[in-house]
């Protein structure tokens, strides 16, 4: 980063600099701002997967046996939907 003085002859405190606070207050601000996002955004996938699993959890193993299946044509296979008949025992 260059600073408004690039050569001083002494010592400069950072107040002196013009703009320097505010930049540093700028960039502290942003990054805090990113932490809060990514923090959120991990929240809310870690709920998703907590709650996956406690479905997952709940489920019940049931006996079945498959009586038919039906699949699209060869040609219309992409984005479509095929059948199970389910027989449960």
């Amino acid at each position: 980063m260059q600073l408004a003085i690039p050569h001083a002859p002494r010592g400069v405190r950072l107040a002196q600099v013009p703009g320097a606070v505010a930049r540093l207050v700028r960039g502290v601000v942003l990054g805090l701002a990113i932490i809060a996002v990514l923090g959120l955004g991990a929240s809310y996938v870690g709920s998703y997967f907590v709650e996956e699993q406690r479905f997952t959890s709940r489920a019940e193993l049931v006996d079945a046996v498959v009586g038919a299946s039906h699949a699209p044509p060869p040609s219309q296979h992409e984005d479509a939907e095929g059948t199970l008949d389910v027989l449960y025992t």
